[in-house]
């Protein structure tokens, strides 16, 4: 059950990089159109959800939903400018390196370790990712601005992908996901506002493709992947993003026409062989997956399995 709702998930985030190609707008305005809309879409199974009265600690955690919801709101910002200023190859593979992030940080505020096979998957990944940036240098028309803004968007999700494990064991699904959706697109609209950027006037295809990055890619597969992360560990969610990659530069060489050279190929293999090998090692040290039954009755039912940091002592 798990894996299927992973793999769902993986296939919808796959076109989101084609999807913003298509756009014709800013890169906030693009994550403005794509989270309001996608919280608009899950308002009703919101209102569907069982309602509870809140216990304290729901109501002490909306802080850290409104966090989780800043760190999803800068994600989408670097990464949309990641796709509009690079090669989509190259921007999603970059930008799938957050596993790498979250070995390091865990082990600076949770004391877990990051050695032997995780240190190994580390250094590849860097490898790997320095090897993209050599191989792409000589591409006209791209900025070194937009492998910086792959690498911030690969941090900020780390955050939000940690703080969705802290979050998500003691919440309804709908509970997290639309608060979350809706403050990052607060988060948006705010600084739209005092950017000045135009909320309208744009082409029809792109208000189109608005609403395909709402559904497909945010409703449908960043929801999946916050179901998930009740249910396992961070670390195997974030493998499973890998999947990405494969399908949004496939999807690329087929609507966009980028090329995919053999060299490209490998030191993608390289990166992706590194976040692998990282987190693989971390799975490793769980158990197997859980059994779930019932995705339909997990929308509204807050999840039990605990992330691990919370179960340690100092």
């Amino acid at each position: 059950m798990t894996l299927t709702v992973l793999a769902a998930g993986i296939l919808a985030i796959s076109c989101s990089a084609v999807l913003v190609r298509f756009c014709e707008a800013p890169a906030m305005v693009i994550a403005l159109y794509r989270l309001g809309l996608s919280a608009l879409l899950l308002l009703p199974w919101y209102l569907l959800s069982r309602s509870k009265p809140q216990a304290a600690s729901h109501v002490k955690n909306m802080g850290w939903v409104l966090l989780s919801g800043l760190c999803l709101c800068l994600h989408f910002l670097a990464w949309i400018e990641a796709v509009q200023r690079a090669p989509v190859a190259v921007a999603v593979t970059i930008s799938s390196t957050h596993p790498i992030m979250v070995g390091l940080l865990s082990k600076a505020f949770f004391r877990e370790s990051f050695g032997g096979w995780k240190l190994l998957g580390a250094l590849l990944a860097v490898l790997g990712s320095a090897g993209i940036a050599w191989e792409t240098r000589a591409e006209g028309g791209y900025q070194v601005a937009g492998y910086l803004c792959a690498l911030g968007a690969a941090f900020f999700f780390c955050l939000y992908i940690m703080l969705g494990r802290r979050l998500r064991p003691g919440m309804q699904l709908m509970k997290y996901l639309l608060p979350t959706y809706g403050s990052a697109a607060l988060w948006l609209l705010v600084a739209a506002g005092l950017s000045g950027v135009p909320l309208g006037g744009y082409p029809p295809k792109t208000y189109l493709m608005f609403g395909l990055l709402a559904l497909v890619p945010t409703a449908i597969g960043h929801s999946c992947l916050n179901w998930a992360l009740g249910h396992v560990s961070a670390s195997l969610v974030a493998v499973s993003v890998l999947g990405e990659p494969v399908g949004a530069s496939l999807l690329a060489w087929a609507f966009l026409g980028e090329n995919i050279g053999l060299w490209r190929v490998f030191f993608g293999g390289m990166v992706l062989a590194g976040i692998y090998t990282a987190a693989k090692a971390e799975t490793c040290q769980t158990g197997g997956l859980p059994q779930n039954k019932g995705l339909g009755r997990a929308l509204f039912k807050p999840a039990r399995t605990m992330p691990n940091w919370r179960k340690r002592g100092p």
